[in-house]
């Protein structure tokens, strides 16, 4: 798959523009507030990935947003438009025909500042990404996702309820139990299928051979979710009542980055931090292009800011045979550093 061109209507910042034609490797050079990370976001919308509420993309006194793209895919020329609405709705065209969905091999890996925030915040963020992960590999995984807030959200509301019955609650809880143990599962592949391949990248952008490992951090037991999960909401019932909000499930669970079993959340520097960050979304790419045969268009936004040179320079090897990268940033220098001379440079 290989994006040609991209055009981008009403979104933030962007009344209209084009980039393109698309290189290989290619260097996205503006000053800040000029919208570069708008501008990968927008491709990241192309493709099937919203990161945000179609009221915070749509520009100031606009109806709607479109993100228009030409491509090659599968050896033929496609175009690839997606339409997003105030009122929430969202319209997706291929070859200028209304289509469910964007094609199955549409993908693209984003990594952005709010990647490496993850390796700060709390266990939210990290449970997103991993979540974004096994949904682009599997997308029973957001089809049970989905399934498992739809309950959670109504479990909570007869929480808070004076007038909820017993039943009511019960029948949820079973509707809760059967997602979580799906949403469990699909998590725990998701490591265990990433984490070799997080720890090539982070020893290959490091530059040292300290293990790096993902592990899942939940109150359960992952041999028996469903039986353990029905235990702990048993137990937790009385303090349920009291606190009005489910206590037990995946969406209290964490994942770990380890390096040399050092947790990087806690003790990792900026720089440690940002190259986790980094390493699980080229992951993300090398599961996409194992399992469905696809070949990722590479987003890295703000890629080298707050790294010392040796680190910024593996940084910026790392993407190296990914197939087609994009890359945002405020200094045209990086072309130097990317050395091959090969690097179309598009001006906002």
């Amino acid at each position: 798959m290989y994006l040609k061109e991209i055009e981008i209507i009403n979104y933030r910042l962007h009344n209209s523009l084009k980039i393109g034609p698309l290189a290989q490797t290619n260097l996205l050079l503006g000053n800040n507030g000029q919208g570069k990370s708008s501008a990968l976001e927008a491709i990241h919308l192309l493709f099937g990935v919203r990161r945000a509420a179609n009221e915070e993309i749509i520009s100031f006194g606009q109806e709607q947003a479109v993100v228009r793209g030409r491509l090659l895919l599968d050896n033929q020329d496609r175009e690839i438009s997606v339409c997003v609405y105030k009122n929430k709705t969202k319209t997706i065209k291929v070859d200028k025909k209304e289509a469910k969905k964007t094609p199955e091999k549409l993908k693209t890996v984003l990594f952005n500042p709010d990647d490496t925030q993850a390796l700060k915040q709390g266990p939210g963020r990290r449970r997103e990404l991993i979540d974004e992960i096994m949904g682009q590999i599997d997308h029973k995984h957001t089809y049970w996702l989905n399934q498992y807030n739809a309950n959670l959200r109504q479990r909570n509301a007869l929480l808070k309820s004076p007038n909820a019955s017993h039943q009511s609650l019960e029948a949820f809880s079973q509707k809760l139990v059967e997602a979580a143990e799906k949403v469990i599962n699909g998590r725990l592949v998701a490591i265990k299928e990433a984490t070799p391949l997080y720890n090539k990248y982070h020893q290959k952008i490091s530059g040292n051979n300290k293990r790096a490992e993902l592990k899942y951090q939940t109150s359960l037991d992952t041999k028996d979710i469903k039986g353990s999960l029905v235990l702990r909401l048993k137990e937790t019932r009385q303090e349920e009542a009291a606190r009005r909000q489910t206590l037990a499930g995946p969406h209290l669970d964490d994942i770990i980055f380890f390096e040399e079993g050092i947790n990087i959340k806690k003790f990792g520097s900026q720089g440690e931090k940002k190259t986790a960050a980094l390493s699980i979304r080229l992951a993300q790419y090398e599961l996409i292009k194992k399992k469905l045969g696809a070949h990722p268009v590479v987003l890295l936004d703000d890629l080298v800011s707050e790294l010392d040179a040796g680190r910024r320079a593996r940084l910026l090897g790392a993407p190296r045979g990914a197939g087609q990268v994009i890359i945002s940033s405020t200094d045209e220098e990086i072309t130097a550093e990317e050395g091959d001379g090969k690097v179309a440079i598009h001006r906002l």
